[in-house]
């Protein structure tokens, strides 16, 4: 344009023909596209390398990018290059550094060509040439509106995606919460029973120190009298053998005249009568059987007393025996109950009791929580069972302390309880030691140990449901 206004308004053909062109028509000649796609390509070239070019990554487009996924067709940063091909089916993907990815701008079939179009059919990229050619009457569409089609889908996919990933979600995270709140009980409880057998073994170890003092003083007087009767007899033993020898060479004396003076008192020195009169039969000490202490058995328990011990020490320790109560109303009509509440009783107790465990008869899929709540309708203890997908008994090991106007309270996500319909809302007799009031509480946010229940009402329905207590 610049040549055709420094020549008058006309522009001559460079091939010196002597063609001209005026000025005007200069924009109305054809565009030669293969020369056009090299000026683009040589143009974008020059501009930057590939090692220069700054690429963002594709996928969280924080970080700049460092591979490339021939698989993927994707750029990545480190980060998202680890975290995505992590996955077991994508590290067969081959990734290669950035400044290594191919740069496809020319068609591989005509070199002169640049690829403006995608082949439809043949999901391949395509020139001009190619339409022509090979692609002839295939469906196609530039490149820019294919590629703007194809991230409208993904965006709808990742929409979807997002909209299924909530539930799942909020699920794990309600999980993650129940098992802290599991492994909190579990410290708890571990503590507590800690606590208790430190306190068992400290009061046995007590126990045994005192009944061993006790068996080491009684044995200590029994054996001082023994050692005292030992002494004395074998005092006697030890003059009885002076005696015996003394008498024995009396006998086999071979002059029976020595024999006879010896032997005669009259006649005998005084120290052979001092001798005799010390051994003589009399003066031997006479023990009776009386006189000695009875060896026992049993020096501090005795077969009674150590029975009795053994039995307290078992009833601390043991295992204890339980008794069910049934909470469920024996008449009225049978109802089904759905969780959108929390359902129960309050209780009415002649004494406190040792809950162990809750039944109730329902249809529950997945978790099911019971709660035990203090007068003040917080709750003191939550537990969690499992429902089996059909309308059955579900128990719930539940480990607390009932006392009266505490209550207990099922819930679960979905499914449904069975109940009775007998009309009335009065305080239900269950037996001499308990009566209950059947409640349900809305369910307000989360429950979690300490949350209180507030606004329990009094309905003419029983749930049905069983608990089982220490006797």
């Amino acid at each position: 344009m610049q040549l055709a206004k420094n020549n008058g308004g006309s522009f001559e053909c460079p091939m010196r023909d002597g063609t001209t062109i005026n000025e005007r028509a200069i924009t109305a000649l054809p565009v030669n596209s293969r020369a056009e796609d090299m000026v683009e390509y040589i143009e974008k070239m020059s501009l930057t390398s590939p090692e220069q070019q700054q690429v963002q990554c594709d996928n969280c487009s924080d970080q700049l990018a460092v591979h490339w996924c021939e698989k993927c067709g994707t750029n990545y940063c480190d980060s998202c290059t680890q975290f995505i091909h992590s996955a077991k089916a994508l590290k067969a993907h081959i990734v290669i550094p950035l400044a290594q990815k191919p740069r496809l701008f020319f068609c591989t079939a005509h070199p002169d060509a640049k690829y403006r179009f995608w082949c439809e059919q043949c999901k391949l990229p395509v020139c001009r040439d190619c339409l022509l050619m090979q692609h002839k009457n295939h469906p196609y569409a530039s490149i820019e509106d294919a590629a703007a089609g194809v991230r409208a889908q993904l965006q709808s996919s990742l929409q979807w995606l997002e909209k299924k990933e909530e539930k799942p979600r909020q699920f794990l995270t309600k999980i993650n919460g129940l098992i802290e709140e599991q492994k909190e009980l579990y410290r708890t409880e571990e503590t507590d029973i800690e606590k208790l057998f430190a306190e068992l073994r400290k009061a046995l170890e007590d126990q045994q120190r005192s009944l061993t003092d006790q068996l080491k003083t009684t044995v200590t007087e029994i054996l001082s009298q023994l050692e005292k009767h030992q002494k004395r007899v074998n005092e006697d033993l030890r003059m009885l053998e002076v005696q015996k020898h003394y008498t024995a060479q009396l006998r086999d004396t071979k002059d029976d005249l020595e024999l006879l003076q010896k032997t005669n008192p009259e006649k005998e020195t005084k120290t052979i009568n001092e001798i005799n009169s010390g051994l003589t039969a009399k003066h031997i000490t006479q023990i009776t059987q009386e006189e000695l202490p009875t060896v026992q058995k049993r020096l501090v328990l005795d077969p009674e007393k150590l029975e009795k011990f053994r039995c307290e020490l078992l009833s601390v320790a043991h295992v204890k025996a339980y008794v069910c109560w049934n909470l469920s109303s024996p008449t009225g009509k049978e109802e089904k109950w759905n969780m959108a509440c929390l359902r129960g009783y309050q209780f009415q107790l002649r004494s406190i009791v040792n809950l162990r465990s809750v039944q109730v008869k329902a249809n529950v899929e997945g978790p099911l929580f019971v709660y035990v709540v203090d007068e003040h309708g917080k709750i003191i203890r939550k537990s969690i069972g499992q429902g089996t997908g059909s309308m059955s008994w579900i128990k719930v090991p539940t480990v607390a302390e009932l006392k009266t106007a505490y209550g207990v309270f099922f819930g679960s996500d979905n499914g449904i309880f069975a109940a009775r319909y007998d009309g009335s809302s009065n305080v239900r007799t269950v037996n001499l030691d308990c009566s209950v009031e059947s409640k349900f509480v809305d369910r307000n946010g989360e429950q979690r140990t300490d949350t209180v229940l507030s606004g329990a009402t009094t309905v003419p329905w029983s749930l049905e449901m069983q608990i089982e207590i220490e006797t």
